[in-house]
């Protein structure tokens, strides 16, 4: 100003919301590493890549039903010896003139390398016959060892989210337990003066408090332990003592009113602006903290997309 006296300090523009993101993800806490049953994980994060603990298939397997035999004595016929079934292979050798029946997954037996389908032979008794074309190359039909992948291979990397597909691929490789991420601790807040508990008429100036249970139940889907506080009031030392008795969650997130002063960034975000405060308000916690809009559904909704959910 022009008469000496210093201009009111402007307040800190909003926050881009990658910039936001970019801080909210520094925050987040490094959970402990615990050891689960393999088909007890679904939901949780890796904590250390897979390593495959074994070859899948072991040995060549027929990927077909139908014979095996020997390319070289095309085109037939053969005298069938005995049968592979998944679980139950052949043990002898398959020689000059000889088939073996086999089923899809058996072991194909030795001296074999050709599985002949069962739609292209013709088989009267023990005697075996050409019907059709035979497969190009000879071995198209058996999946050799190692297919898959060999044992000492990495199959998934840490940080990947534990679904029906992982579980079975992490059995398949040996693997009867994995390190994971332990549930995360989350406290969701409700606060604002016009937020009133449901089940109760409300005067005009309230409305239910609704957010906490819909933020509560997004996260629902991830490996969390969730607890709901409130709704509290705008008022400093209530929301001070509520975030002292969290001091164990790992995430804090608060939909909170809007005449809550104590919020510290400001993120540029329609359709509401989104707010998130940062570790250290309170020392005592160790939780980081992220304030959502308490007015709107969508805007709260949103922004726990945006800003919450894991990548």
């Amino acid at each position: 100003m022009t008469d000496g006296t210093p201009e009111p300090a402007r307040p800190d523009p909003p926050l881009p919301l990658e910039e936001a993101q970019r801080r909210l993800m520094a925050l987040a806490p490094a959970l402990p590493i615990e050891h689960r049953a393999t088909a007890e994980c679904a939901g949780f994060y890796l904590a250390h890549p897979v390593i495959a603990e074994r070859t899948q298939p072991a040995a060549a397997v027929s990927a077909m039903d139908g014979y095996a035999l020997r390319a070289t004595d095309l085109p037939g016929p053969w005298h069938v010896i005995g049968e592979s079934a998944a679980g139950a292979p052949f043990g002898g050798m398959v020689g000059a003139g000889e088939a073996v029946r086999i089923s899809t997954g058996a072991l194909v037996p030795g001296g074999a390398d050709m599985v002949l389908i069962q739609e292209d032979a013709a088989r009267e008794g023990a005697e075996l016959r050409l019907t059709g074309t035979p497969p190009a190359p000879p071995a198209r039909h058996i999946r050799p060892a190692g297919m898959d992948f060999t044992a000492g291979t990495p199959l998934m990397a840490a940080g990947t989210r534990i679904g029906p597909a992982q579980i079975a691929l992490a059995l398949t490789a040996g693997l009867s337990h994995l390190a994971v991420r332990r549930p995360l601790n989350l406290v969701v807040i409700d606060s604002g003066d016009e937020l009133a508990s449901t089940g109760k008429p409300l005067p005009a100036h309230q409305i239910p408090a609704s957010n906490s249970a819909m933020l509560a139940a997004m996260a629902a889907p991830y490996p969390v332990v969730i607890k709901r506080v409130g709704p509290l009031p705008d008022r400093i030392d209530v929301l001070s003592a509520a975030f002292e008795a969290a001091h164990e969650a790992d995430i804090i997130v608060t939909s909170a009113g809007l005449r809550w002063a104590i919020m510290i960034w400001c993120v540029r975000h329609s359709p509401r602006s989104a707010r998130t405060s940062r570790s250290g308000e309170w020392r005592s916690s160790r939780a980081s903290r992220c304030s959502l809009p308490v007015a709107a559904h969508k805007s709260s909704s949103g922004c726990r997309a945006i800003l919450l959910r894991p990548s």
